[in-house]
Formats: C-alpha cells, structure tokens, sequence
C-alpha cells in the first residue's frame, strides 16, 4: 500500500504541473481567439464549485458514519457494505460534475478552439477536486480524496484524448469515464479493506 501512496503522489504532483500550465496555456490560446466568455464562464466554475462540490459530497458521511460504527461493533459485512456506499456516493459526484462541464464547454466549441476548449474544461472540471483534495490531506484526512482527486484527473485526460484523437462521442466518452472512476472506486475499497485489516492485526 506504501508503493501505492508514491505512486499517487508521483502522479498527483504530474497532474498539478497539468493543472497549472494547462490554464495558463488555454487562457493565452482563449484570449487570442477572443473566446473570453469561456474564459470567465471557466474562472467563475472554478471559484464557485470548490465549495458546491464540498457540500455536494458532504452526504457521504451519511454512509461514512454508520460504518464506522458498525466496524467498532465488529459487523465487517455491513461495515463494507456501507464504506462501499460512500465511496460510489463521491465517485459519482466527481463523474457528474466533470461530465456536466465537458458537455458544456464542448457544446461552445469550433473547430479552430476545440482544443483549448477541451483543455480549458479540463482544468475548470478538476482544479475544484484537487483543491478539496489538498485541503482534506493538510488537514489530518486520509489518501481517499486524493486517490479519487487523482482518478477523475486521469479519466478527463482520457476522455479528451479519445475525443480528439479517436472522435468518439459524448456518450462513450462518459461510459470510459465511468469505467476509469469503478477502478477508483475498487482500488479505495481494496486500501479500506487492507487498512482494517492491518489494524485488527494490531
């Protein structure tokens, strides 16, 4: 599990390079084709959605507790089971929002601005994420933020490339998206699982 936290990292600290050059080389390219009301449209997502999704996955605890309190009863079955539930519960947040912005900035999109577009989206999408990713981190969380911080990164990056490179539709470009986030979902079962495990050892 301690290879698994490195590689998150190493590829977290990728993806805030991504995150940072990939806003600032989109804007210059928005800015040039005088797409500034993309431009504000994606700053003011980006302002407002940080704390939207907070509250939006806020709901979550509504599994995370009773599981908690099941695991401390030793019902491990209905302890995962509900871990298992908040778990899917984020992971479909992220999809949502990430899908919704994709949608909506492709739908503004020509064929001289559809790749600072799609590069724009990307960044207005998860730069929210892995700010309460961070912030969840600095303050004492677990990985779990991080790791689903990580998978959304990675599944909008496919997604954008199979749109541009394979011109697949909106529809599987979803459908890989999902794909990517079940991954996610099952790998943060998997550490919760090994977590519990390496404690009742303990």
């Amino acid at each position: 599990m301690e290879g698994l936290a490195k590689f998150v990292a190493a590829v977290t600290i990728l993806l805030r390079l991504l995150n940072m050059l990939g806003g600032i080389v989109s804007g210059i390219w928005l800015a040039i084709l005088g797409q500034w009301s993309i431009i504000g449209y994606g700053l003011v997502a980006i302002i407002v959605s940080g704390f939207c999704l907070s509250l939006a996955i806020m709901p979550a605890l509504l599994f995370a507790a009773p599981a908690a309190l099941l695991y401390e009863k030793d019902y491990k079955l209905a302890f995962y089971f509900f871990g298992f539930l908040a778990t899917l519960y984020t992971m479909s947040i992220l999809t949502v929002w990430c899908m919704a912005v994709l949608f909506l900035f492709t739908r503004q999109a020509e064929v001289s601005s559809i790749i600072p577009i799609l590069l724009w989206s990307y960044v207005v999408a998860t730069a929210p994420i892995a700010w309460i990713a961070q912030k969840e981190l600095q303050s004492g969380g677990s990985i779990h933020s991080t790791i689903s911080s990580t998978f959304a990164q990675v599944a909008y990056i496919l997604v954008v490339l199979a749109m541009l490179l394979l011109k697949v539709s909106f529809l599987y470009g979803m459908i890989l998206f999902l794909a990517v986030m079940m991954v996610g979902v099952v790998m943060q079962f998997r550490i919760e699982i090994e977590n519990k495990a390496i404690m009742s050892r303990e």
